[in-house]
């Protein structure tokens, strides 16, 4: 997808809230806790991290995913400016997997 700015990184995470949860986007708080604020259970936050690799395409670990539902939107726009700065530098090594497709 290319660099996102602050701004696009945040805004795709709030329309996928969005769609999940299947509330208007400006319901939607990005200080907000996916699990305790924004009520996003474990299917939801599955979906939520569908929807980030897809439209983002970046591959967001299972520990991250367990540290993402704790955190807030902008927590995980964070995240994955970080990720998207790795992959665009070419300095993150491939995805390895554990032998059980992950």
């Amino acid at each position: 997808m290319g660099h996102e700015t602050d701004d696009a990184v945040v805004a795709a995470l709030v329309e996928i809230v969005s769609c999940v949860m299947g509330i208007p986007t400006d319901k939607v708080r990005t200080d907000a806790s996916f699990q305790n604020s924004l009520n996003i259970d474990s299917i939801g936050m599955l979906e939520v991290v569908l929807g980030i690799e897809s439209r983002l395409q970046v591959s967001i670990p299972d520990a991250e995913i367990r540290r993402f539902a704790d955190g807030s939107i902008e927590d995980a726009a964070t995240w994955i400016r970080n990720e998207l700065r790795l992959q665009g530098s070419g300095s993150r090594e491939a995805p390895r997997s554990d032998g059980r497709g992950r």
